[in-house]
């Protein structure tokens, strides 16, 4: 994809400078989203990626949808080509990058369908993501430590090109007629961590969702010849393997306990802004909590978790509830036993 400059952006590019020939069976390389299919399934877990973060933060968990997003073309470009090796390699590794935030995008329409909003939230994170992968990842911090010029470089190339990344991500969504907004401003930048918290609630109400409506059918499927349990029947059967593998809302709500209180020891233990840590993602964090904290805009992260959609699935289920001071409500998140399933 060699160019002497990108100033506007062609939704139909298909090209790209990787190693891969294209082809059109399933089981073959077919773009940048190829072998990315499983960050929309729901109940894929987070995992630690410890060689591939700084070990200040080798303990965080990343979401699915960060760890698979549709870069194969990069993470295989033919370094040797001539369009990446010659007077115009900067400009055609910008076609590679945009080529990829256009499939990237293609692939979350495809994914939410007819969730405008979660759509919508969705190519605000990655846009995000891709900004950290570009300019803020914490590998490269630690990689060029005696460069800062080389850094310098990297962010100031991202905020001259991030229009053209916003703008390639909404090719599909303008081919759908779907509209999120306009470009994106510093303002609007949301730190990775807090991202996250918000994904993370947002995985949690979905496998929530999920797991409340099978119980909910075999149920009502073992209940439906009379109000006696037929406890030897196949759909009877069927309903408690139901609760057995996927019922287990004790244990899950356990876990999301724990990282609950870690949330809140984030947002309550930040710093007040005012003196610089070691570690800048920290430094960033801790301005914009602060920040909202002061305007008081937000006052807890369960309120922020809210403002970002992150319990949208959950109060679809008739739990709407959230703060620590409505954990005896019916309706609280993360009740053990949810009130309809008592």
């Amino acid at each position: 994809m060699a160019t002497n400059t990108i100033e506007k952006i062609n939704c139909k590019w298909t090209d790209t400078n990787d190693k891969h020939e294209y082809a059109s069976e399933h089981d073959k390389y077919q773009g940048p989203c190829t072998g990315k299919d499983t960050k929309f399934v729901i109940g894929t877990p987070w995992k630690k990626e410890e060689n591939e973060v700084n070990q200040i933060h080798k303990d965080v968990l990343l979401p699915p949808r960060r760890r698979h997003m549709c870069t194969s073309n990069l993470e295989n470009l033919n370094v040797y080509s001539i369009e990446l090796t010659g007077v115009n390699a900067s400009h055609s590794f910008l076609g590679d990058l945009l080529l990829a935030a256009k499939y990237e995008r293609k692939h979350i329409k495809n994914n939410l369908r007819k969730d405008i909003l979660g759509i919508c939230t969705d190519i605000k994170y990655r846009f995000a993501d891709l900004g950290d992968i570009i300019h803020k990842l914490p590998g490269d911090k630690r990689k060029y430590n005696d460069n800062i010029n080389h850094l310098k470089f990297r962010e100031d190339w991202w905020f001259e090109n991030s229009t053209k990344f916003w703008e390639a991500m909404h090719c599909a969504s303008k081919a759908g007629g779907i509209e999120c907004g306009g470009d994106p401003t510093p303002e609007d930048y949301i730190p990775q961590r807090l991202r996250w918290l918000s994904e993370w609630a947002d995985n949690y109400c979905k496998m929530v969702k999920t797991d409340y409506k099978s119980m909910s059918d075999e149920c009502k499927t073992c209940k439906k010849n009379g109000a006696n349990f037929a406890k030897g029947s196949p759909d009877c059967t069927k309903y408690i393997m139901v609760i057995l593998e996927n019922g287990n809302l004790i244990g899950k709500n356990t876990k999301k306990k724990k990282q609950k209180k870690k949330n809140k020891e984030l947002y309550d233990n930040c710093n007040s802004g005012a003196r610089s840590s070691n570690d800048p993602i920290q430094d960033e964090l801790d301005n914009f909590i602060v920040k909202r904290k002061e305007n008081q805009y937000i006052n807890a992260p369960e309120e922020f978790i809210d403002a970002m959609r992150g319990y949208a699935y959950c109060k679809e289920e008739n739990h709407s509830k959230y703060l620590d001071t409505e954990h005896s409500d019916d309706s609280y998140v993360f009740k053990e036993i949810p009130n309809h399933y008592k």
